[in-house]
């Protein structure tokens, strides 16, 4: 067995300012494996011949490997001081992916798999000081003041999120025994989740998220139809979650919580 494998790390966002706290990073790979098998292979049960490494064909025995890839991404880790900025290119991340593996066997002539991977993410948390607190003046209230002066109702999420992916697979085979023996696969698949985080009181909160997975398949060579069209293509599945807590703490030696899950 033999092998080896390289890896070139780049980040190219040396040479913007630091203070903008851009990171995109790149990263190429290189990986290859040779696997000769001791003995020719051959009928059911093998054979007792030694494989001869000078031999001609000796590629048509070995279980040959290589794999290239690409990876890259966007980032921010630094805040920026401008409205807009803050809200919008701080909070957004980019992803891509590429992977290409050749392959060769004894009974494989050729096997070739391309993967590509490309996403983006969107999250955003709002400020915990989003509140109003209307029953403030009862806090000097026998009883119920320290439970009315204290409650505070969010008029903003807690936390909102959106992601979208993208999956693109392509592979080919071709068998030893009949060249035309050719065996194709092909997927292109998206899907976007959203979620929203929301603290109503202190005690009360929500949680609610939704999935949809789709098949472009029939995108494969007019990928900017997706956006020209705004079409989601052939919707597969949709899930949808909301989790609601109660928590109450108005006694402190009780300490119940509420909890109701529904989901579709």
């Amino acid at each position: 067995n033999e092998s080896y494998s390289a890896t070139l790390k780049l980040h190219p966002n040396i040479i913007l300012p630091t203070r903008w706290g851009i990171k995109t990073p790149i990263t190429l790979g290189y990986t290859n494996s040779v696997a000769t098998p001791k003995y020719h292979p051959g009928g059911i049960y093998g054979s007792d011949v030694l494989t001869d490494s000078e031999s001609d064909n000796i590629e048509e025995i070995q279980s040959i490997s290589d794999k290239i890839s690409f990876s890259t991404s966007f980032n921010k880790s630094t805040r920026s001081s401008n409205w807009l900025l803050k809200r919008t290119i701080d909070n957004i991340s980019l992803n891509f992916s590429a992977i290409q593996t050749n392959k060769s066997t004894n009974q494989i002539l050729k096997e070739i798999k391309n993967n590509y991977e490309a996403s983006s993410s969107y999250s955003y948390n709002f400020s915990k000081e989003n509140y109003l607190s209307p029953f403030a003046f009862t806090k000097d209230w026998i009883l119920i003041g320290s439970i009315l002066g204290e409650a505070r109702f969010y008029y903003t999420p807690d936390k909102i999120s959106a992601t979208i992916h993208f999956n693109e697979s392509d592979s080919r085979k071709i068998q030893r025994v009949s060249v035309n023996d050719t065996t194709k696969s092909y997927s292109f698949n998206m899907g976007r989740k959203f979620t929203l985080n929301h603290k109503f009181t202190k005690s009360f909160s929500s949680n609610y998220t939704k999935q949809v997975d789709s098949n472009l398949d029939d995108f494969r060579y007019q990928k900017w139809d997706i956006i020209d069209q705004m079409n989601p293509g052939l919707v597969k599945a949709i899930s949808e979650k909301l989790t609601n807590t109660f928590s109450p703490d108005f006694l402190k030696w009780l300490k119940p919580t509420i909890t109701n899950n529904p989901t579709y």
